[in-house]
Formats: structure tokens, C-alpha cells, sequence
């Protein structure tokens, strides 16, 4: 059996081509689906996690891990072996597939092969932990590949241009036949841009064609360069930054629209210390209509509406893009139940992304309620009109049965608006009712 627990789609991916990838003779189960009585049924189990906020287990996986906190020692042979996804930007990086690991040997289980972390989906680490599993199970297996699909850019509008060091862009991207909820994310596999890659190595001092060893391979440092992740790490040579630097991996990002064969996103352009642009996001601000994307969408279940049910939504800056996505279901749904958004940005003249859409879900009592806060006009943050209102989100909540949902950026904004809405909602009000989606 291959089980996952996905936040945002990738483990799901990665477990159902680990699947494929043996001619599908493993059963592919969700945890959520899982029980400790049902593990009994298996000889091996392979486990590919996510971890999620602060070392927490994604949401499909809260419940198997209650159950086995909760159950005795398990007495089957089951062998198993733990693939823990993750970002080592974070400090729990990987946490909770250390959790799942500790606590399956705890019940009696036998770790056929050791975890392995896997950061940011680094199918390097991905193969090796599934070449040491086959090896334990005597099967031959295939190097896997994150399977993409070509995109066709439609537009690139800058929509804040005066803001020179803080560009967001709205992308519209369009692939026949693709299909998605709202709350999904699109996985974007990035290009670095020649140019770009040339005129940091000027500043370090570097010749773009220098020589190096890649792969066992003596190759120019600007051809190597394109194929791997370098942001900010320091080195005295080439050589050294060569060998320090991962495969350029994907990106995710929320998807801003509500209409099969077409997905809207929101991008803003990261700037380094150094001056240059981020990989992924200087790629994608620099395309034009007419040229293609490789990307994936991944499911993001936890992060979806779960009905026609008043929604108070809370975003600051690009976050506000899956909320884009939610009021345009709600519009196909002719739905009659209030929505309410809070978002939070810089400047009003500026930053209101999105504001004919907003105007137009308005006059269509889409969203009857919007608040906004401009940090640097009125010095007010998100969390500053939620305590505002924390009497009508109450009502909104306990009466209403309204369902709550935060997107943005975890520092500071989110962790922000996480403790407002505890002081709301104390001792659990949120329970079942409350959808982070937080980077």
C-alpha cells in the first residue's frame, strides 16, 4: 500500500506516479481513509507526508493519528517506510513525518527503510528513498518524474507598476480541457532566465563560461546554473556553489479563477538582497502572451469550499487570489448567502488587486461585505478591522454557520490573524469551520 497525506496536492501526485510506476500493484489509499486496524491488511505500507504550519500533519491525516495515539500496540507484521515532504525554510521541516515515523515504531511496526526528507520536492531525495525501498522488496524500479503539461499564456498585466520593488502580476493561463476547484494551486516548474543568471555571476566576479563539474560532467557554469535552484547561497568559486545547489524545483500557487480550460493566477515578484529577481517569480513576470508554462494542478480538498455556505474570507496581499476563485463559484451557484472579505495591503491607489472584480461581485451581492486595510495610508492591518468587527464575526460564525478562510503569507500576517481569531473563538469555536492555506 502507498497511503499520503497531502495539503496541497503534491504528496498526492508523487504517491499516485510511485503507484504507476510498479504497474499500479499497490493499493493507493488517502490517510484519512486509513485506520491502524486497517494497516493488518498489509504486508508493507509506504507513506508519503506533507507537513503543514508548524510541524502539524495535513488535515487528512489528523484523524489516523488521534486513532493511533488512542489504540494499543499493533501486533501484524507490517513493514513500512516514511517519504516526509517539505521546505527547509521552515523550522519544523519535515516534523510530522518524523511524528508518523516515531509513532508507527512506537505501535510495534517495522521500518523496512529509514525516512528520508525530501525538500521541496527534490526528486533526487525522492529517488533515493525509492530505489532503498525496492531494494528491501526485491522489485525493479524507474527514476520518477513530476509529470507537467504545457500552458498557454493568454495575458501578463502588471497591476501595481508604480511599485517598482513590489510588481504583482495577474496571469491568465489557459490548457483545454483542464479542470480544477477553487482553492487549487497550480504547480509551475520555473526556467532560469539566461540573462538574469549572467548578470549575477558578473557581480560575483564569475565568467558565465567557466568551467564546471556537473553530474560527472564538465559543463559551462551558465548551462549548469539553469538547471538548479540558487537564491541567496554564498560561495568563494564556482565550484563550490555548484555543489551545494539543488534541481530547480517547482512553485506553487493559488489559482484565482472559476473557469475550466483557463486558470487565473497572481504572482508577485520577488526580490533578492542582491538585486536580482527569484526564479520563479522573475520567469513568470517576464512572459509574454503566446509563450508556454509547464505546469500541474494539484488538488488543494482542504483549502475548497465545503458548500453554499456564507464564507468570511481573510487575505493580505496575493493572497487574496483562491478568494477570486471562491466568489466566482459562488456566482455560478446563484448563491444568496453573504460573503464577507477582509484584505490587507500597502496602498489603496496602488495595491487593490483585483478592484473591478470586487466591484462587480459587489453590485452582483456576491460579496456583501468588504473591508480593506492599507497599512501604510492608515497604519491599520487585517487583524486590526477583525478585532474591529469581532462581534459581527461572531454572529457571522455561531448563527450563520459562516466557514472562515485565511491565505497569505505565515509570518507575521498569518500568525497575526490566527491569534485574533482565538481570542474570537476561544476554546476550539473554529472547530471544522476554519481553512488555512499559509506560505
Amino acid at each position: 500500500m502507498i497511503a499520503y497525506a497531502s495539503q496541497t496536492g503534491s504528496a498526492r501526485q508523487l504517491a499516485a506516479q510511485l503507484q504507476q510506476s510498479i504497474g499500479n500493484q499497490a493499493e493507493l489509499r488517502c490517510m484519512s481513509k486509513l485506520t491502524p486496524q486497517c494497516l493488518a491488511h498489509y504486508d508493507i505500507a509506504c507513506f508519503v507526508v506533507s507537513t503543514c504550519g508548524q510541524g502539524e500533519a495535513p488535515d487528512s491525516a489528523i484523524s489516523f493519528m488521534h486513532s493511533m495515539q488512542q489504540s494499543a500496540s499493533l501486533t501484524q507484521q507490517t513493514a513500512f517506510s516514511v517519504l516526509a515532504l517539505g521546505d527547509r525554510h521552515y523550522a519544523d521541516f519535515c516534523a510530522f513525518g518524523h511524528s508518523l515515523e516515531q509513532r508507527l515504531m512506537q505501535q510495534g511496526l517495522h521500518c523496512i527503510a529509514p525516512l528520508v526528507e525530501v525538500d521541496q520536492m527534490d526528486m533526487t531525495a525522492v529517488n533515493r528513498w525509492w530505489e532503498s525501498l525496492s531494494i528491501q522488496l526485491g522489485q525493479e524500479t524507474q527514476a520518477i518524474e513530476i509529470d507537467y503539461e504545457p500552458f498557454d499564456l493568454l495575458q501578463n498585466e502588471c497591476l501595481n507598476p508604480s511599485q517598482s520593488h513590489r510588481h504583482v502580476h495577474h496571469l491568465r493561463l489557459a490548457k483545454q480541457g483542464i479542470a480544477y476547484q477553487p482553492g487549487d494551486v497550480l504547480a509551475v516548474k520555473p526556467r532560469s532566465q539566461k540573462s538574469a543568471l549572467v548578470a549575477r555571476l558578473l557581480k560575483q566576479g564569475w565568467a558565465a563560461d567557466t568551467q564546471v563539474i556537473y553530474q560527472g560532467e564538465s559543463v559551462l557554469l551558465q548551462d549548469a546554473l539553469q538547471q538548479l535552484d540558487w537564491t541567496d547561497q554564498p560561495a568563494d568559486d564556482p565550484q563550490q556553489l555548484i555543489d551545494q545547489l539543488k534541481p530547480l524545483h517547482e512553485r506553487l500557487y493559488s489559482i484565482a479563477s472559476c473557469e475550466e480550460g483557463q486558470v487565473d493566477l497572481l504572482v508577485r515578484q520577488h526580490i533578492r538582497t542582491d538585486g536580482s529577481v527569484g526564479n520563479a517569480s522573475g520567469y513568470l513576470c517576464s512572459l509574454a502572451a503566446g509563450d508556454q508554462v509547464e505546469a500541474s494542478v494539484r488538488a488543494h480538498p482542504g483549502f475548497r469550499l465545503p458548500g453554499d455556505v456564507p464564507l468570511i474570507l481573510i487575505g493580505a496581499g496575493t493572497g487574496i487570489a483562491p478568494f477570486i476563485g471562491f466568489l466566482a463559484q459562488k456566482q455560478q451557484w446563484q448563491s444568496k448567502t453573504g460573503n464577507w472579505l477582509f484584505f490587507g495591503e500597502q496602498y489603496s491607489q496602488q495595491d487593490a488587486y483585483f478592484a473591478d472584480q470586487l466591484q462587480y461581485f459587489q453590485e452582483a451581492r456576491i460579496l456583501t461585505r468588504l473591508d480593506c486595510a492599507w497599512s501604510r495610508e492608515d497604519g491599520e492591518y487585517v487583524q486590526d478591522k477583525l478585532r474591529l468587527h469581532h462581534l459581527a464575526l461572531h454572529e457571522w460564525v455561531v448563527q450563520k454557520g459562516a466557514h472562515v478562510f485565511v491565505c497569505g503569507s505565515q509570518a507575521g500576517f498569518g500568525e497575526s490573524v490566527l491569534r485574533v481569531l482565538q481570542d474570537i473563538f476561544p476554546e476550539n469555536g473554529l472547530a471544522g469551520r476554519l481553512h488555512t492555506d499559509l506560505y
